[in-house]
């Protein structure tokens, strides 16, 4: 297998909801997109993130002073962040194989965006399929259409997020405009690849009526893909925010916005 690294927040086996199946989900670090409510914010810069997780914290002195995770006998300091060769990936996947072939499942590359390391992810996709194991990909899809080319044959599902309709609060809860985003989802869909597509609700952003008609009626054109799936909101990243000292409106707060 050709050498190559991934820079990978973390991998999480016996995955139940990044597609069909029992999956392997790896978790790549760096993400273009600032979703305001994102639930895996470690992932977001691709440089290492030190985490404190006071909740494992025994006040045993071992790392408090230095900082030092490797010193820290509790697992409460984590540095989230690792250049990981592609092979030692692929061991992880392959110590649940038994499980992918008998639930449906496989492996699912997510992130941050997967595809920012487009590269690296094809040829750790491609060791997957050799092994015959069913592949996914979980990108937001604001990236260059270069980066998915780079995937196309080595992926069997895209799920492809759509966070909202409305380019105005795109940029303003994503940081980003969306035109590039659709303009991917209609060249992968023109290719016949299959897509699930999987929409974060937001309470008070993007789950009013018209956000919802806007939804439809751009995945009309597009017959198929089926139905989307409605993502909750849920408040389980706030340890993830407290442990790198931020502060979230929709995790912490509870906080509802008002609907435009």
């Amino acid at each position: 297998m050709q050498s190559a690294t991934l820079n990978l927040s973390h991998i999480q086996r016996y995955s139940l909801h990044d597609g069909p199946g029992i999956r392997t989900t790896v978790f790549l670090k760096g993400c273009p997109m600032r979703c305001r409510w994102c639930h895996n914010p470690e992932t977001m810069s691709a440089l290492p993130v030190l985490q404190y997780f006071k909740s494992k914290c025994i006040s045993c002195g071992g790392c408090c002073q230095t900082r030092n995770p490797d010193l820290c006998p509790s697992g409460a300091l984590v540095l989230n962040g690792k250049e990981t060769d592609i092979n030692d990936v692929f061991q992880t996947i392959l110590r649940d194989k038994e499980f992918y072939a008998t639930s449906g499942g496989g492996v699912t590359i997510s992130g941050g965006e997967p595809l920012l390391q487009a590269s690296a992810v094809a040829l750790l996709l491609e060791k997957c399929r050799e092994h015959k194991l069913h592949t996914a990909v979980d990108t937001a899809g604001y990236v260059p259409f270069k980066n998915f080319e780079a995937v196309l044959d080595y992926t069997d599902l895209f799920l492809y997020d759509l966070k909202m309709m409305d380019d105005d609060k795109h940029l303003e809860y994503i940081g980003v405009r969306n035109g590039l985003v659709l303009d991917n989802f209609k060249k992968l869909y023109d290719l016949g690849k299959n897509i699930i597509v999987r929409v974060p609700v937001i309470p008070g952003v993007n789950d009013g009526s018209k956000d919802m008609e806007m939804l439809a009626d751009f995945l009309k054109d597009f017959p198929g893909v089926g139905k989307p799936e409605l993502l909750p909101m849920h408040t389980m990243a706030t340890g993830k925010y407290e442990s790198m000292g931020l502060a979230n409106e929709f995790h912490n707060s509870g906080r509802q916005h008002n609907e435009t």
